[in-house]
């Protein structure tokens, strides 16, 4: 069991490009830690993420760590990350302000958490 708890918390998470980014990896392990995931992708990237998502070729990438399932992600939205300005342009379509924002942005501001 992964020694963090995070059941109820959302987690937004930019920067995912594809199943060997980084960010995929993040937001792998925010979820096995109980987090609802969001993620924010380049406009260019979107198709990419969500074929991963789906397809059962990507089954694989999706397994979480800790044996505690698949990557089930609420929402991708667009959003080219530039700084807080573009982190805060979402706040309009979220589901829920995050508890947790992860990303190159600068997320020290508080703008998007609770």
């Amino acid at each position: 069991m992964i020694p963090l708890d995070l059941e109820g918390k959302v987690a937004l998470v930019t920067g995912v490009g594809d199943d060997f980014s980084f960010a995929w990896h993040i937001a792998k392990g925010l979820q096995a830690a109980g987090a609802r995931l969001v993620l924010a992708c380049n406009p260019w990237f979107i198709s990419i993420v969500e074929n991963i998502l789906v397809h059962e070729g990507y089954a694989d990438a999706r397994v979480l760590p800790y044996g505690r399932g698949a990557l089930a992600v609420e929402k991708v939205f667009p959003c080219d990350v530039l700084g807080p300005a573009h982190l805060r342009a979402l706040r309009g379509p979220l589901p829920t302000p995050p508890d947790i924002v992860s990303g190159r942005a600068d997320s020290s501001s508080g703008q998007l958490s609770r």
